[in-house]
């Protein structure tokens, strides 16, 4: 049962719709605020304090299966950061219907917009080496700021 299915059997699909919608919306003026007071009380972000441990336990791993771990976990702590868009898409999807019609077809396309595509220039511009990943790095610590306006402008 996934989480699709899970959301479409809720009786009250009105509810859900203003429920997924509040969430959005909350996302996108919770981005939206750290743009203009970023640091300042619950940040869109890993917890400042969590990070030198994440970069401690990620710079030991050697492996591939040590790197998949490792993915899961970072993945496991940037959940609360990064579902608003998929939570939200998968919210629309279940309230319209059991189908995928147009409207769930535009739905993913947004989603994978939103979440899906930036990951994948990000790999391919490591992956073909036009730069590395502490270039991107740093290039997306001078404009983090910038980054949250623009995701909070996109859930909004």
């Amino acid at each position: 049962m996934g989480v699709l299915h899970l959301l479409g059997t809720m009786e009250s699909l009105f509810r859900l719709k203003r429920g997924v919608g509040i969430f959005g919306l909350a996302i996108g003026l919770f981005n939206i605020k750290d743009y203009f007071r970023y640091g300042k009380g619950f940040l869109m972000e890993v917890p400042m304090s969590r990070r030198p441990l994440m970069q401690k336990i990620i710079k030991k791993v050697t492996s591939p299966a040590g790197a998949f771990v490792i993915g899961v976990l970072v993945s496991l702590f940037l959940l609360p950061c990064s579902s608003g868009p998929y939570l939200t898409i998968l919210g629309y999807l279940s309230a319209e219907n059991q189908t995928l019609n147009l409207r769930g077809y535009i739905y993913l396309t947004v989603y994978n917009l939103i979440f899906v595509l930036p990951i994948l220039v990000i790999a391919a511009i490591i992956g073909f080496g036009y730069s590395t990943a502490e270039k991107l790095g740093k290039i997306k610590n001078e404009n983090t700021r910038l980054i949250h306006l623009i995701i909070g402008l996109l859930m909004l």
